[in-house]
């Protein structure tokens, strides 16, 4: 059950999901070099454990608190600056430490306790250094630092030394090289997935055992759609998909894939096909930065939706393909673009719908100051309204069913009613009675629901119960009704001992 107070003096009530879901015309906001950041181009997008958003870009790294941009770039004097520039991968493990993987010189080290970084380069004369330059992936996980390198294959750093992993298949192919080009990682509780940049998905236990190359076969549908693979993605279900060259893929077990494709494969139009990077919002969406822009994908139906730049709409995400895809902690979802800047996506600024009271519709609210919104243990959603003054409009109790997007409206209770203003709070007890604070008095619905009474456990009270303007019920754990009055001070109803205490 959840109970919402509103104490403001009248409010137009809007009623919205836990997580929104997609506006139907979604309007972007854009963040370039004019709002602080080093560069245009945004390869890659990472939220810490402290909320900020850092973005890797082709110049230098930027971490974002919402307000502003702290930039880190390379400086010759200082040996504790960042040293690459081209910044394509971002991570932070479980220690805090922001990792950072570049397209040409190596990977750094973030210590935000004491703001220094630390580079790792290749070495001719270590064996145990950084084997190569190119970091397009960082993975985290307890026995280490997983890294998909470019040039130098899979990767584990264990803190002090960095020990190459060679990818060794029992039975071919012979063209593949034990440590291929990758492009994309992903290490869960139970397996390491490596994506590699022609030849397929490579896939492993995490306790050892044999790697297993998992490649597209024009004569299996259940097959990768591509062996070009850009990106890796755990969802919250635990479903594995697959971004590549040519569509998305759903891992189905068994080594095989469900393939979703945004255009045939015939269409004149095959760029609308090459997916970049993966996300997914709190409803199990998933947001695809790709070569045309952005997707949002629906995995219930299947369906694309593609959100590109449109000159006449500035609103639209900015021109270019999307090239990274996070969606952060609020549900806000941010995509980098080549050259042109950040696209963001506030779902929650435009998914409110405002209901209002309508003299041609019965089914609408009665009246348009809402004070307090409550929905019980069957899903029913309870609205009070009312004055805040004595004055002005009659309170009443609106009641709308799951799956309805009418209100019923309950009768007041006669004579006895007069007076009252306001219904400033509703809550409900264990055994499914309604109890409803105004600004006169104590009041509850009868067991069928059908009518507002007089609740008889006040029978014999202080007419303060009765008469006084209630602010705030609560049930605690015991099921004891606690109530705060205006001037009145706290009360607490037992249903045990069927006692109320005044405090």
């Amino acid at each position: 059950m959840r109970t919402i107070f509103l104490t403001v003096v009248s409010v137009w009530i809007l009623f919205f999901s836990a997580t929104p879901a997609l506006a139907l015309n979604p309007r972007f906001e854009h963040l370039t070099t004019d709002d602080g950041l080093p560069e245009n181009s945004v390869r890659s997008i990472m939220q810490d454990s402290h909320g900020f958003l850092w973005f890797g870009t082709h110049n230098g790294l930027a971490r974002y608190d919402g307000y502003d941009m702290k930039i880190f770039l390379p400086d010759p004097e200082d040996s504790n600056s960042i040293f690459p520039r081209f910044l394509i991968a971002l991570a932070q493990d479980d220690s805090g430490m922001v990792w950072v993987g570049s397209y040409s010189n190596g990977m750094s080290k973030y210590n935000p306790h004491t703001e220094r970084f630390t580079n790792y380069l290749p070495d001719p004369t270590n064996p145990h250094a950084l084997p190569g330059i190119k970091v397009e992936k960082i993975c985290p996980a307890e026995d280490g630092l997983w890294l998909a390198m470019g040039d130098a294959g899979l990767v584990r750093f264990d803190g002090e030394k960095f020990h190459r992993v060679p990818i060794l298949l029992p039975d071919g192919p012979m063209d593949l090289d034990s440590y291929p080009e990758l492009s994309s990682l992903m290490v869960t509780e139970d397996r390491i997935w490596v994506g590699t940049v022609n030849n397929g998905l490579v896939v492993r236990d995490r306790k050892g055992g044999s790697w297993r190359l998992l490649r597209h076969n024009p004569d299996n549908p259940r097959s990768l759609p591509s062996d070009r693979i850009t990106d890796i993605f755990q969802d919250q279900s635990g479903r594995t998909w697959i971004a590549t060259r040519t569509g998305l893929a759903l891992y189905r077990g068994d080594d095989g894939f469900e393939v979703f494709l945004p255009e045939a494969l015939n269409s004149p139009n095959p760029e609308r096909n090459y997916l970049v990077k993966i996300a997914a919002d709190g409803q199990g969406d998933l947001w695809i930065g790709s070569a045309v822009g952005l997707y949002f994908f629906t995995p219930r139906t299947g369906e694309f939706t593609l959100f590109a730049h449109d000159p006449k709409k500035p609103t639209s995400p900015v021109l270019g393909p999307a090239l990274s895809v996070l969606v952060d902690k609020s549900g806000i979802v941010w995509a980098g673009s080549w050259h042109t800047g950040l696209n963001k996506y506030d779902p929650w600024s435009q998914k409110f719908d405002v209901l209002l009271h309508d003299d041609t519709n019965p089914g609408s609210l009665d009246d348009d100051a809402v004070v307090s919104i409550f929905e019980d243990g069957q899903g029913v959603l309870w609205v009070g309204t009312g004055s805040m003054s004595s004055g002005g409009t009659i309170g009443g109790l609106n009641r709308r069913f799951p799956g309805s997007d009418q209100f019923e409206h309950l009768p007041m209770p006669g004579a006895a009613a007069v007076g009252i203003h306001r219904f400033n709070a509703i809550t409900e007890d264990r055994k499914g009675r309604l109890w409803l604070g105004t600004n006169k008095g104590l009041w509850r619905l009868n067991d069928d629901r059908t009518q507002i009474i007089r609740p008889p456990e006040i029978a014999g009270q202080s007419d303060q119960l009765s008469k006084g303007s209630v602010i705030s019920l609560l049930l605690d754990q015991s099921d004891r009704l606690w109530m705060t009055m205006w001037n009145g001070g706290l009360h607490r109803y037992d249903p045990q001992t069927e006692n109320w205490t005044s405090y």
